[in-house]
């Protein structure tokens, strides 16, 4: 086959064949609150781009959440205590845990406040698919991102601080790219010459 036509055929075919596994960002939602939970909204997925395979939850660089109290239990040096907690995201009723920890705060002086920092999980699937229709459309969704009750031992006062930013992530396997008339008129033009060649050289 002469590599002149080959090359610009091969790019037709594969034009024509659908890509997996794409992706695409939701709008980011900043939050900022210490109650024990909070409604974010995010765009919906629009269908007319593909098929809806995967939902992320994702925290960008930066996000944390922030736990704070006063340590009552006395040792030698100073006071300290526990405390345990989950970050979750419930979407439609699908909760999936995207962070949280156990840990202690200390203080050398008893009744003092002290704080830990803690990130976020890496993206975290929040999807099912029972649920993917639920992200799918041109509106939005709201979900929750909320944390169970704080246990402690020998800490007044715990509260917690949700503060950075979200986003969803969508992973979908695109609509394929219907090749135009002008390409479609290449490859018949081509087909035609590669046909006329292979009767003149019998």
């Amino acid at each position: 086959m002469n590599k002149l036509l080959f090359f610009p055929l091969l790019a037709v075919a594969a034009s024509a064949l659908p890509a997996w596994g794409a992706t695409l960002n939701s709008n980011t939602v900043t939050f900022d609150f210490t109650s024990a939970s909070s409604v974010l909204t995010f765009d919906q997925f629009d269908t007319a781009l593909g098929t809806l395979t995967k939902v992320e939850m994702v925290f960008l660089s930066g996000s944390r959440t922030v736990i704070t109290g006063r340590p009552t239990g006395a040792f030698d040096g100073g006071c300290g205590g526990n405390y345990n907690y989950t970050a979750y995201v419930d979407a439609g009723g699908e909760v999936t845990t995207v962070g949280g920890a156990g840990g202690s705060l200390t203080s050398s002086t008893c009744g003092i406040t002290d704080f830990n920092i803690h990130t976020f999980n890496p993206p975290r699937t929040i999807s099912r698919t029972p649920t993917l229709n639920l992200f799918e459309g041109t509106g939005t969704l709201d979900v929750t991102l909320g944390r169970s009750p704080i246990l402690v031992t020998n800490i007044t006062g715990a509260s917690v601080r949700f503060d950075g930013d979200a986003q969803f992530r969508y992973t979908y396997d695109p609509v394929p790219t219907v090749p135009e008339p002008s390409t479609w008129a290449l490859l018949g033009a081509g087909s035609l010459v590669l046909f006329t060649r292979r009767r003149q050289s019998r």
